[in-house]
Parts: structure tokens; C-alpha cells; sequence
């Protein structure tokens, strides 16, 4: 059985839930029940289309949902509780770190749920976070913007406003945006934080920057990149991969994916610390099966991370993919630890250039 947040059922359990807590009781326990937490909207109806309510009723398990911001303030509250009424979360890269070091999550025990080695090193698995998808930032464009005999291939395209021109799309922000540029300097990707964590390396991205300045267009949510293309305001943006093929089945239009220079990140499964640890366990049991996995990219375009589906996934699928032929080769994973480090001064400097 699954029962959904569409501003009812489980709305109304949680209210409940804290409602007893702040009386002083707690919500009694149900061994056979989750409350599985994510992001909401689409993703999360992709979410319970493959995995929740498949796994429900194979395990007779009920699934309750919720929905947050990624903010781990609620969380932090419920642990405290010593009665939490989530159980699984679907959280990002950084956060699963910051919860982990803070007691939040449980510490994974992979021999249960498989290994470690049955995931795609696209996205590693972590002591409190069971990798669920990857996700890619990336160059993208219109291929009506572009004679069919000259289209763009590779990342310094983006930058190159003769021989492909146009607006550009740029993420109003310092993440993603100065790694994709440096790379289109020719730094390697195997540097690249290196060469970001020096002086020398962001006078470099924004001197590269600057050559595209008068074109560019800022965007402020990822949501927007495809859209931007759509109307016509740009003929090249970043994006993300699964919201740009999407929007181009949605509207007709052959926007392209360029996968040279494109990031590795993504979310993982996390378990909350005191909650009903067992049910969890086999929730991740059943998302590192190779039925959902490869199910899941057909709904939503982030790249399943189980080796064993990979293979299993449709061709016309797989090439929206980072883990689809040849398209990581020129790949790079998203440092969460470099951004913890330099992000605020990042942000100040990028802001500033970006008001000049």
C-alpha cells in the first residue's frame, strides 16, 4: 500500500506525528510502514511510478511520502526527538556528508543491500549515502540555431560566438558555471580543482567568461536553461541533461546534449538515525535491483547507478545519459569538498563580475 502527499494523507499522519510529540508522546511505531522523504514535483512521480509503489507491493511494506527543501534543520529535530517520523531521505552529495558528520544518518551496511562494488563510479557510494542517481550539468543547444553541416561538438564551442553564434544561458552562480569554463580553456579534468583552488585558475575562468559577457543570458534555476532555448532567447545554455531532454520531447525541438566537459553529481538514499531501520534497509535492498534501475531512466533522464543495468537500458535512453557510450569520457566529478571550502568567496567574486 502507498499513500501520497498530494497535500492529504500523509500530511495529515506527519501533522499528526508532531503534534504527539509536542505533547510530550510519540506516534506509535509501525514495523511494517515507511515514510519515504524527496524533492516532490516530477521527480518524485518518477520516484513512486519505479520504485515505491512496486516495492510496496512486493515487500507488503506501506509507503508514506513526504516532501522537503533539503534543509536538515527538520531532520535534526526529529533525531533529537528520539521518535523520527521520516525514515529514508533522498538527499544531495553535500548533504549526506553534513548529516553524516552530525549523527544524522545511519552508517550504511553495504554487505546488506549488496556491496559496495555493484555501483557505477559515477556516483560512489558513501558511509551514510546509497547512491540513487546521476546527474549531469552540461552545454546544450538547438540544432535549429545551427546550419545541419556546422553544428557544436565539444565544450569550447559554447565560447566560440563566431563560428556558432548567439546568446548564451549561464547559471547565475559560481558552481558548475567556472568549472565548465575552465574546462573549455583545456584544463584536464583530472585538474581541474586544482587548477580552480588556484589565483591564477579563476582569473582564468573569468578572463574566458568575459569573452561570451555581452552575450550572456543569467538564469537562476535549472528549470529555466530549456526554456530559454525554447523561446528562442538563447542557441546555446547550460542545463541540465534530464530537464533538457525532456523539455525536448515535451516540445518537438532537437535540443542536443554536447557531454564533453560535463559534471558527475547526483543523490543518494540515506536512512534516518533512530527510525525503522529494518523496512529501510529493505527499501535499499529493492532500489539496487536491476528491474527498477533501468525502469527509472525512462521516466526521468538521470543515469540509474547499479553496473548491472546499465547495459539493460534502451539505446535511444542511454545517450541522455552520462553513463550511456562514451559519454563520460571527458567527464568530471563535482568536489563537494572544494565547494564546501571555497564557495561563499566563490559566490562573492562571481557575483561580483557578473554586476560589472
Amino acid at each position: 500500500m502507498i499513500r501520497m502527499n498530494a497535500k492529504g494523507l500523509i500530511a495529515a499522519f506527519v501533522g499528526v506525528g508532531l503534534l504527539a510529540l509536542a505533547m510530550g508522546g510519540a506516534p506509535p511505531a509501525n514495523a511494517d510502514e515507511i515514510t519515504i522523504v524527496s524533492w516532490g514535483g516530477k521527480f518524485q512521480d518518477a520516484q513512486r511510478l519505479v520504485y515505491f509503489t512496486p516495492f510496496a507491493k512486493e515487500s507488503g511494506i506501506t509507503v508514506l511520502e513526504d516532501e522537503y527543501n533539503g534543509t536538515l534543520a527538520t531532520i535534526e529535530a526529529q533525531v533529537k526527538s528520539g521518535t523520527p517520523t521520516w525514515d529514508v531521505i533522498c538527499s544531495t552529495m553535500s548533504n549526506v556528508g553534513t548529516a553524516c558528520n552530525a549523527g544524522l544518518f545511519v552508517t550504511i551496511d553495504y554487505p546488506r543491500i549488496g556491496g559496495k562494488d555493484q555501483f557505477f563510479d559515477g556516483l560512489p557510494p558513501t558511509p551514510c549515502g546509497v547512491p540513487h542517481i546521476v546527474s549531469s550539468v552540461l552545454a546544450t543547444y538547438n540544432a535549429d540555431a545551427f546550419p545541419a553541416d556546422k553544428q557544436p561538438s565539444k565544450l569550447a564551442d559554447f565560447f566560440d560566438l563566431k563560428n556558432f553564434p548567439g546568446r548564451r544561458g549561464i547559471n547565475n552562480h559560481a558552481r558548475s558555471t567556472l568549472e565548465m569554463t575552465l574546462l573549455a580553456t583545456g584544463v584536464s579534468s583530472d585538474k581541474l580543482y586544482e587548477v580552480l583552488g588556484t589565483e591564477e585558475g579563476v582569473a582564468r575562468a573569468f578572463k574566458k567568461l568575459d569573452t561570451i559577457k555581452d552575450s550572456i543570458v543569467f538564469f537562476d534555476a535549472w528549470s529555466q536553461p530549456a526554456q530559454l532555448m525554447n523561446d528562442g532567447e538563447v542557441t546555446m545554455t547550460m542545463g541540465t541533461n534530464a530537464r533538457v531532454a525532456a523539455a525536448a520531447e515535451e516540445h518537438g525541438k532537437p535540443f542536443k546534449l554536447i557531454w564533453d566537459g560535463a559534471s558527475q553529481s547526483g543523490d543518494y538514499w540515506s536512512i534516518v538515525a533512530g527510525s525503522n531501520v529494518d523496512a529501510a534497509y529493505e527499501f535499499l535492498k529493492y532500489t539496487v535491483k536491476d528491474e527498477p534501475q533501468a525502469e527509472w531512466p525512462k521516466h526521468f533522464r538521470y543515469s540509474p547507478t547499479v553496473k548491472s543495468a546499465i547495459s539493460k537500458i534502451p539505446p535511444h535512453v542511454a545517450k541522455d545519459l552520462v553513463s550511456g557510450p562514451g559519454n563520460g569520457k571527458n567527464s568530471y566529478k563535482q568536489n563537494v569538498q572544494f565547494w564546501a571550502e571555497h564557495l561563499e568567496d566563490y559566490e562573492v567574486r562571481f557575483s561580483a563580475w557578473a554586476a560589472k
